[in-house]
């Protein structure tokens, strides 16, 4: 993965402050959760109360998921091919998991669970109807302490086994990296600004 594309997708928690202005509460860095939500909400309000969604004229919000898709498909580590993307899920018992069928629609990429994937020679591939196909980039949205087995919780039985070794080989990209959750410590924000002049030069 390249420096500039460790985040590909934040979400930040918003409030209002006493004097009525927005303030940045918290930040989700590690598999952030909302936009389906957002567009499913959008679809329900413009058919529930047509009138009012014509008047107000809100920005559509197709460009961003066609923006998202692009932006994961530039992080594909193989060129010369159309990319293969996932979202890998925990299940259907997960607490987002409409909203996880919702985004893998919107952004044409197969829902998947562990299971329905298989790690060969540091590479993933999914089974599908047509065979084996090598996947690109896996949109996570399974916790990282129990996306693989062998490196984090071994009782995990939602990861893929070696899924952070493909990651370190570069043959598949996961969206956000594994352990990228660390930054929403709130402990941290108040040094963050020194982290990254310190290991990126810039904040």
């Amino acid at each position: 993965m390249r420096q500039d594309d460790w985040l590909p997708l934040v979400a930040t928690d918003l409030g209002r402050d006493a004097t009525g202005r927005w303030t940045v509460l918290s930040d989700r860095t590690a598999t952030p959760a909302g936009a389906g939500y957002a567009m499913a909400n959008r679809r329900l309000t413009s058919r529930v109360m047509g009138d009012l969604h014509h008047d107000a004229r809100p920005a559509r919000l197709r460009s961003y998921f066609a923006a998202m898709r692009a932006a994961m498909q530039r992080l594909a580590p193989r060129a010369g091919h159309t990319p293969r993307g996932v979202l890998l899920r925990a299940g259907a018992t997960d607490p987002t998991a409409y909203e996880q069928g919702f985004i893998a629609t919107l952004l044409g990429y197969s829902l998947v669970q562990a299971e329905d994937l298989v790690l060969r020679d540091g590479q993933v591939w999914i089974n599908s109807p047509d065979g084996r196909e090598l996947v690109d980039v896996i949109l996570r949205r399974v916790a990282s302490e129990l996306s693989d087995p062998l490196e984090f919780r071994s009782d995990s039985e939602v990861g893929l086994a070696g899924l952070l070794e493909a990651t370190r080989l570069g043959n598949v990209v996961c969206v956000n990296p594994l352990g990228s959750g660390v930054l929403e410590n709130p402990a941290l924000m108040a040094l963050l600004p020194t982290i990254a002049r310190q290991l990126l030069g810039r904040t």
